[in-house]
């Protein structure tokens, strides 16, 4: 079986990692846009309920997965903030300048930071796109991670529209 995964994001790889466990013979092939030393934009963030499908699923990933932050330095951490749409639109931060949301952060994470600041760095306040769509596979395609909101491979499976600004929208609930 010879499988081509388009991209080497998280999900690509990862996918790749379990066709070659469950099937060593499976010809498995990745191709990356970005150079092999690029380590932009690649990051992980697990909910709870996430990492216990994982630690289900996969055992042995799930032991080597640090699920509360992610290091890329040995004295430095990302640290991430997740808000419903209701505390989004409450607090402002949408609008809100960049030192104002790092200052709100510090101290309503007072106790976690312990003391500690955190450092911005063009951090911005983001709402992502729901993306929707009847199926994520046609045929010998399949779209996992990033594919799912690249709206020319959407196209491509004739299965969804673009509203131009990378958010697509399924023919189906």
């Amino acid at each position: 079986m010879r499988i081509v995964v388009v991209g080497a994001g998280p999900a690509g790889l990862y996918c790749a990692y379990l066709i070659k466990k469950r099937r060593r013979d499976a010809d498995v092939t990745i191709f990356e846009q970005n150079p092999a030393n690029a380590t932009f934009g690649f990051g992980v963030v697990f909910s709870e309920r996430a990492l216990e499908f994982l630690g289900s699923d996969d055992p042995e990933t799930s032991e080597a997965v640090n699920a509360h932050h992610y290091r890329y330095a040995p004295d430095m951490s990302t640290f991430i903030v997740e808000v419903d749409a209701e505390t989004f639109a409450r607090t402002g931060f949408g609008e809100m300048p960049e030192d104002e949301a790092r200052a709100l952060c510090e101290r309503v994470f007072e106790e976690d930071l312990a003391g500690e600041r955190l450092i911005s760095n063009r951090s911005i306040w983001r709402r992502f796109p729901n993306v929707r769509n009847r199926h994520w596979s046609d045929e010998r395609y399949l779209l996992v991670g990033d594919a799912l909101q690249d709206c020319a491979l959407f196209n491509r499976l004739g299965d969804s529209s673009c509203d131009g600004r990378r958010h697509c929208t399924g023919a189906g609930t």
